[in-house]
């Protein structure tokens, strides 16, 4: 059996995008109903996603600093690391 692309309606994007952003932490449990505080938040701290995150960002950090002493972050570093970010979005909404 073959698949092809799926297509999303506006709708089912929008809510793809709303379940992406509760498993990413990027709401205030205060602002959530009790139905989306069901929606685990994958970066809280203790979860295996925060120890990989906390993990890469340690790696960045030394990275630039080999690559440029002194200086906060090297350009080609920062490309990787949020295309590394934009594609993980694009897979978890891909997979709603």
């Amino acid at each position: 059996m073959e698949y092809g692309p799926i297509e999303f309606t506006p709708e089912v994007e929008r809510e793809a995008e709303i379940i992406y952003s509760l498993l990413m932490g990027e709401y205030k449990p205060e602002q959530l109903s009790p139905q989306a505080l069901r929606v685990q938040n994958f970066c809280a701290v203790g979860t295996p996603f925060s120890a990989l995150y906390d993990e890469m960002l340690d790696a960045y950090d030394r990275l630039s600093e080999r690559l440029h002493p002194g200086e906060d972050q090297d350009e080609d570093v920062e490309v990787f690391f949020d295309n590394f970010l934009h594609g993980c979005h694009e897979v978890g909404v891909a997979m709603y």
